[in-house]
C-alpha cells in the first residue's frame, strides 16, 4: 500500500461517490490485491496512497491544476458510459 503501481492491463473504470473525498470520482475496478483505487487530484506522491493523480500542468516533481483535470476526466467517463462506449 502506498508504494506499488497498478499492474499493466485493461481495467473497467466507473464513476461513483468516494467516501473519502465526498464527491464523485472515477473508480478503477478489479485492480489485483487492491480496492478503492481512484483517479483524484493531488500535487505529488505524498497526496496519494497509490492512486493515479490527475493534473493539467506537469512540473519536475509535481502536478498542478488538479480540479479541472478531475472534472474533465470524470465528465468524459460519465459521457462514455451514457453513450455505451468502451475507452481503451
Amino acid at each position: 500500500k502506498g508504494e506499488t503501481a497498478i499492474p499493466t492491463g485493461k481495467y473497467t473504470v466507473i464513476v461513483t461517490m468516494s467516501p473519502k473525498f465526498k464527491k464523485e470520482l472515477p473508480l478503477i475496478l478489479n485492480v489485483p490485491n487492491f480496492s478503492g483505487v481512484r483517479f483524484h487530484g493531488g500535487n505529488n506522491e505524498n497526496d496519494s496512497e497509490g492512486c493515479p493523480l490527475l493534473g493539467m500542468v506537469r512540473h519536475m516533481d509535481a502536478i498542478s491544476n488538479c480540479a479541472p483535470a478531475v472534472a474533465l476526466v470524470t465528465k468524459m467517463i460519465k459521457e462514455a458510459k451514457e453513450a455505451q462506449l468502451t475507452i481503451v
